[in-house]
């Protein structure tokens, strides 16, 4: 059992420092640009810096931790703790590029994130961390850099070119 409570904070971790996370930009831009963000699944609850927000990524943690209680027969009432304490820094978008050659966004900013999550059952606790960057969304860069040419299709190198949506008969929808 406890490589099943493990491997439930090792997702956790995972997907709260993963790219769904550059979702929740405009929280983290009305900020401070260093800070800390905590969500505890069994409460349902998130918050920034000790601010109750209502966090995009909560919801996406608390799909994949029902589905994986389904998966292993467990009612939600199993687990005692499942936190997720996620430390980031924003980092001007030009800083970041410029230091991980490779690595392009038209955002303004990028998140170094540190996840550490904590699960504890009566069968077991385990702990898990996970860290990555991703761009916020939110606000994008003034000027924007321009995509870097080994990023191109082949056929539009040097040559200005527009990014086209595969479903073109569908509208967008923001929420």
């Amino acid at each position: 059992m406890r490589g099943t409570i493990r491997n439930i904070a090792n997702q956790l971790a995972q997907i709260a420092a993963g790219w769904e996370a550059s979702f929740d930009g405009p929280a983290l831009l009305g900020g401070p640009p260093k800070g800390s963000y905590l969500i505890d699944l069994v409460r349902n609850a998130s918050a920034i810096n000790g601010r109750e927000v209502n966090l995009g990524i909560t919801t996406v943690l608390d799909k994949w931790l029902e589905g994986e209680l389904g998966r292993l027969g467990r009612d939600r009432d199993w687990l005692s703790t499942t936190t997720v304490e996620v430390m980031y820094e924003l980092v001007p978008s030009d800083a970041f590029m410029d230091s991980h050659q490779g690595f392009w966004t038209s955002q303004a900013f990028v998140a170094k994130l540190s996840a550490t999550a904590s699960v504890a059952t009566p069968d077991g606790a385990a702990e898990a961390s996970f860290e990555n960057a991703q761009a916020v969304n939110g606000k994008t860069a003034d000027p924007a850099r321009p995509m870097p040419n080994q990023d191109l299709p082949p056929g539009v190198k040097g040559r200005p070119f527009q990014i086209k949506r595969k479903d073109l008969g569908k509208p967008m929808r923001r929420s």
